[in-house]
């Protein structure tokens, strides 16, 4: 006998070395293997169970705490390439797993046999994370210059009671998000970006998601726009980080001086911008612009015929067309439907 009088405070953790136990084993114990622990598990693999864009498993190793490190991205399982994968990388996996941190991690698998698309390392993470690439977004497409032979294998290990981690199935789900197009918004709140939010810390895609300045130019115009691509009928507040609740968003700036020439705008690309960021916003996320929208969905405001909207998508400018006829909302048929019907529909957003 290892262990005795392991103790789990939650079933959904993820690892054994989030448990506690005793190396002190009982007499009775000692003197019988009658004692040994067993389990019989269900046949579904954790991984092919709702998997998120963003989680991790290790595949391939001899035991559970080793092997090639794949992320799920777009919808399909991928290595990452080993260029710029480092210390912080390979401990916030483990840590995601539910280890304390990483024991070794190697630039060349010594354990893939499988052909699979390889990610991009843009996912990177600092010492304080316990989610991958928590914040950022799944790269569009694999890379083509990085062989499978320099994908990353690592070993995970368990240190001691004071470094255990409290990581279940659900903590890193949504922290990671999918691919996505210039102009994309999603709101935050501590750090923690969300689709069905409707009040937070604007986020938006341009070269990588980043914040919008709140300068002289943010008022309710431009939150009205904002509320608008989210789907919402206007803004009930808007303000700046330093002066809510919502905690602090650590991306850089990406744009400043946002201004909307209409309210009535349905998206913050018909509004002029600067990607030169003012002194005090480049020194302070306390500058990052924030909004609270009215919780009634702009389609459900006096819809009218012809009306479109995209839905089941993870961001604002994305998800299946549904139109609106009849008194009722209705997808379109796929056949016919080309790049001058998706145009015309994007301009009508």
């Amino acid at each position: 006998m290892k262990w005795n009088d392991v103790n789990c405070a939650s079933s959904s953790y993820l690892s054994i070395a989030q448990c506690t136990y005793s190396t002190y084993i009982d007499s009775g114990c000692v003197n019988s293997n009658s004692y040994d622990a067993t389990v019989y598990c269900y046949t579904t693999r954790i991984w092919n169970s709702n998997p998120y864009a963003g989680m991790v498993r290790l595949q391939d190793g001899d035991y559970s705490n080793e092997g090639h490190v794949e992320v799920y991205c777009n919808g399909q399982w991928g290595m990452i390439c080993s260029d710029g994968f480092d210390s912080n990388n390979a401990n916030t996996i483990c840590k995601q797993l539910g280890y304390d941190s990483y024991d070794k991690f190697n630039h060349t698998s010594i354990f893939n046999n499988t052909i699979q698309p390889i990610w991009n390392t843009n996912m990177y993470s600092t010492a304080s994370h316990r989610c991958f690439g928590s914040g950022n977004t799944c790269p569009s497409a694999s890379v083509t210059n990085c062989s499978q032979l320099n994908d990353v294998t690592l070993t995970c290990r368990d240190i001691s009671s004071s470094s255990r981690q409290t990581v279940t199935q659900s903590t890193c789900s949504g922290l990671i998000l999918n691919s996505v197009s210039k102009g994309a918004l999603v709101l935050t709140r501590d750090n923690v970006p969300s689709p069905s939010y409707y009040y937070g810390t604007i986020r938006v895609y341009y070269n990588g998601w980043g914040n919008i300045c709140d300068d002289y130019y943010y008022s309710y115009t431009e939150a009205n726009v904002i509320c608008h691509q989210l789907g919402y009928t206007g803004a009930s507040s808007y303000s700046r980080a330093g002066l809510t609740s919502y905690g602090t968003d650590y991306l850089s700036m990406k744009w400043d001086d946002v201004n909307c020439v209409s309210s009535s705008y349905l998206s913050i690309a018909q509004c002029s911008y600067s990607t030169y960021i003012d002194s005090g916003c480049v020194n302070s996320n306390s500058y990052d612009a924030t909004v609270y929208c009215y919780v009634t969905r702009i389609w459900n405001s006096n819809p009218y015929a012809g009306m479109v909207r995209l839905q089941g998508g993870y961001y604002s400018n994305e998800g299946r067309v549904e139109v609106y006829c009849n008194g009722q909302w209705g997808t379109i048929c796929s056949t016919g439907f080309s790049t001058s019907d998706a145009n015309t529909i994007c301009r009508q957003l």
